[in-house]
Order: C-alpha cells, then structure tokens, then sequence
C-alpha cells in the first residue's frame, strides 16, 4: 500500500511540474505565456526613444500602403511627433516613392529645423508634379513667401487637385482669395487669377520685406 502510495505522490509531483512550466502567468490582468512575458521584459529594457524610433519607422513606411483616414492619421501622428520625425524622414526620403515623398515632405513643412527646410527646397524642382507641388505649399506653409507666384502659377493648373490645394494654401497664408474657386469655369477663374498677380505685383516687395523681418 506505502509504495503505491509513493508512486501515486511522484506522479502527481511530476505533472504539476510540467503543468505549472506550460501555464499562462498573469500581468496587468492578461494571462501571458512565459514566451510572451521574456518578449514584454526585452522590450521594456530598451531605451524610450529607441522604441519611438521604432515606431515612427513603421509609419513612414506604411504611408506607401495608407488611404483616405489611415493616411490623415499617420500624418497627423508625425506631424505631432514635431522634432523626432524629422530625421526619420530625412533618411526616408532618398528611396520614397514619389506619392510617399510627397506626403513626407508636406510633413517637414511643419518643422522649423534647417535640415527640414533644406529638405524642401531641393524638392523644388523634383520631376514628379505631387512631390513639387508639396514642396512649393510647404515652403509658405514655413512663412516663405517667395513661394507665392508658384502657386498662383498653380491656380491655372489642369488638375482640379493642385488648383483646390493651391487656393487652400494661398488663403492660410494671406487671407485673401479674390473670388477664385477652384472648380469654376476658366474664364472665371482666370479673372481670379489676374486679380491675384496684380496683387502680388504690387505687394510683395512690402510682404517680404515684412518677413524678412519678422514682422507679422
């Protein structure tokens, strides 16, 4: 009887070791494997910024896949991240496809830094009409206003997209829009547009000279 007794001891000793080396532990309330718990502890022992380099990687990469609200989002969420994305992107931006390169570029033109204005203006004169389109809103955006007759110039475009943007871009910046709408007839539009150069004409000495020295 003692032995079988024994046996019966061993065996249930031995299951609960294996048993208790395949269970679940819980963390914060959610049952984790001890795979999952190793993966959560190597993570947490990484530097802050490390895991938001990670993340903003991820991003910039997903923006040659992302559409319509998951698009917006992902600008907003570098836009917001302001300083730390800029280096990302810089780094980004050699191998960008030209639709990815647009949308990164219109990002930096929310930065201050140097590095990001510089950015711009080598995409001044990029051969993709976005990526150069993007350039020229994001260099006023910056306070620049000698990009102004570019996108007057853009006023005039074929495509309704860039004429809608141009105007949206013009009217932040100035406060003015001289009656143009981006999807009136052309005779409408061009009177618009005559009424825009004749302004600028007259004003952009003044304006950047205000700029230039800070004044609002």
């Amino acid at each position: 009887m003692l032995p079988r007794m024994l046996l019966n001891i061993a065996f249930f000793s031995l299951a609960a070791l294996f048993i208790g080396c395949q269970s679940t532990v819980t963390r914060g309330g959610v049952e984790l494997t001890p795979d999952e718990i190793a993966q959560i502890e190597a993570a947490e022992e990484k530097e802050p910024v490390d895991l938001v380099d990670e993340r903003l990687q991820v991003v910039i990469e997903a923006l040659n896949y992302r559409h319509g609200s998951l698009l917006l989002r992902d600008l907003e969420y570098l836009i917001g991240m302001r300083e730390l994305a800029v280096a990302p992107i810089l780094k980004a931006l050699p191998d960008a496809p030209a639709r990815t390169r647009a949308n990164l570029i219109y990002v930096l033109g929310y930065s201050k830094m140097p590095e990001a204005r510089q950015a711009i203006v080598d995409h001044l004169g990029y051969p993709d009409d976005v990526v150069r389109f993007e350039a020229t809103a994001a260099l006023l955006h910056q306070g620049d206003l000698a990009a102004v007759p570019t996108l007057i110039d853009y006023l005039q475009s074929e495509d309704k997209m860039f004429r809608y943007k141009s105007i949206q871009a013009l009217r932040l910046a100035t406060g003015k829009d001289f009656g143009y709408r981006f999807a009136a007839p052309e005779g409408v539009r061009a009177a618009s547009v005559s009424d825009w150069k004749q302004w600028w004409g007259t004003e952009k000495n003044r304006l950047m000279t205000r700029a230039a020295a800070g004044e609002k």
